[in-house]
């Protein structure tokens, strides 16, 4: 989120891995206003195409939720949610997860 993303919700079911800013492996000048996330952006495809050989379960947290930014994001739920390639159609609703570099 920031430059090269948005903070706006865009789909049925939005996804903000290791909190949607900065992604693993990622140097800290990779961050806005420095720089414009480009290492943390291409981490979207990457984590996109692992997607078809592992699982991503996610759990609902919203970034727009006041309690977000204070780290409550659960990374474990009764009913997740998989990210990218496995996603179900009917999925809704704003998801958290954490992930490693490589995914």
């Amino acid at each position: 989120m920031g430059v090269l993303g948005d903070m706006t919700r865009d789909g049925h079911a939005d996804f903000y891995p290791n909190g949607g800013v900065h992604q693993p492996n990622c140097e800290e000048g990779d961050r806005p206003p420095t720089s414009l996330g480009v290492c943390s952006h291409r981490y979207s495809y990457v984590l996109y195409s692992a997607s078809i050989t592992k699982l991503f379960p996610s759990c609902p947290c919203s970034p727009f939720d006041v309690l977000y930014p204070l780290g409550v994001c659960s990374t474990s739920c009764d009913n997740p949610v998989t990210l990218g390639f496995y996603c179900p159609s009917n999925a809704s609703g704003e998801f958290y997860l954490v992930t490693t570099n490589p995914p």
